[in-house]
C-alpha cells in the first residue's frame, strides 16, 4: 500500500470519527470531549495540508522536477515559520483555551513532520 492511500485511508477513518462524535454530542446524552473533537480536526486539516505538499501531482498544476523541489522546500520553510509563530502566539496568550491548543497541536507538528520524513526518504535513496 502506497503512502497516498494510507493517509487518504487515515482521514476517512479520523472523519467518520469525527462525525460520530459531533452526532454524539447532538443527540445523545453521552458526550465527547470538545478537546478531543478539535484535535481530530486539526489532524484532519493537517493531513489535508500534508497531502497536498507530499503528493503534488495531485494539483492541476504540473511543474518540472526541478521547480516542485523548488516549491517543496519553499513550502518546508513557510510551514516551519508558520508553526513557530503559531506555537508563540499559544504560548504567550494570557490563557489560551485548551480547545485551540488541541486544534493547533497537529497543525504546528506538521512542519517539523514532514522535514523529518524527507529526510528519511533522502537518507534511504543514499543521497
Amino acid at each position: 500500500m502506497n503512502e497516498a492511500t494510507v493517509w487518504k485511508l487515515v482521514a476517512w477513518l479520523l472523519g467518520l470519527i469525527l462525525a460520530g462524535s459531533v452526532l454524539l454530542n447532538s443527540f445523545s446524552s453521552f458526550e465527547v470531549s470538545g478537546n478531543i473533537t478539535s484535535f481530530i480536526l486539526g489532524c484532519l486539516i493537517a493531513i489535508a495540508v500534508g497531502y497536498s505538499v507530499v503528493t503534488p501531482r495531485s494539483s492541476p498544476v504540473m511543474l518540472s522536477d526541478q521547480e516542485e523541489n523548488r516549491f517543496r522546500k519553499q513550502q518546508y520553510v513557510v510551514g516551519i515559520v508558520f508553526s513557530v509563530v503559531l506555537s508563540l502566539v499559544l504560548i504567550v496568550s494570557d490563557e489560551p483555551d485548551k480547545r485551540l491548543i488541541w486544534l493547533f497541536m497537529p497543525i504546528i507538528l506538521l512542519s517539523p513532520f514532514l522535514v523529518a520524513r524527507e529526510y528519511v526518504l533522502q537518507t534511504r535513496k543514499g543521497g
